[in-house]
């Protein structure tokens, strides 16, 4: 088992012998009045409601950041959350992209688990999956979106006006 930490950037762990740099993350937000309402929906998008369901999303997410997702802690959260909404991206059979909206006591939602497999990078699916967050969030009348972005999301990020406000750092604890 992986055990890390994870802390504010600038720090001074790059120092530490007792830790590894993982990942560094963007911590981003977009102020939802400023997201427009939009009428056009991906039909490759559905809830996750069934086992198979949070079994894919499962797959999908431990295939798209490299670690374990439980399926059963997914078809829960899906099935008994009233504060979470899970999404697929399925393009006939395949699924090839998830996400997940969650909506604080604040009313604030945090989108996270946006992954896209490898196969349908470049074409879109991220870009469709964080629209569908953001158009729930906006229907349940959130107040901003926040998420912490991967290098690789941020560009998707920033196209629908997601400002930065602080970069975090993952570490990785070396056992010695």
């Amino acid at each position: 088992m992986l055990l890390g930490i994870t802390v504010q950037k600038p720090n001074s762990l790059d120092r530490n012998s007792k830790v590894a740099f993982a990942m560094s993350q963007k911590n981003m937000a977009l102020d939802l009045s400023l997201f427009p309402e939009t009428s056009s929906i991906n039909n490759n998008i559905k809830r996750v409601t069934s086992k198979q369901d949070a079994i894919n999303f499962a797959t999908t997410a431990s295939k798209s950041f490299g670690y374990n997702i439980d399926s059963n802690i997914i078809f829960t959260l899906a099935n008994k959350s009233t504060k979470s909404q899970l999404f697929l991206f399925q393009n006939n059979e395949d699924t090839l992209g998830c996400g997940i909206v969650f909506f604080d006591s604040k009313n604030n939602a945090g989108l996270h688990m946006i992954g896209t497999l490898p196969e349908g990078r470049g074409k879109g699916i991220g870009k469709s999956i964080t629209k569908t967050l953001l158009q729930e969030a906006k229907n349940q009348n959130a107040n901003y979106a926040v998420l912490n972005a991967s290098a690789m999301g941020e560009p998707i990020y920033l196209k629908f006006d997601f400002k930065t406000y602080g970069e975090i750092e993952t570490y990785e604890l070396i056992h010695s």
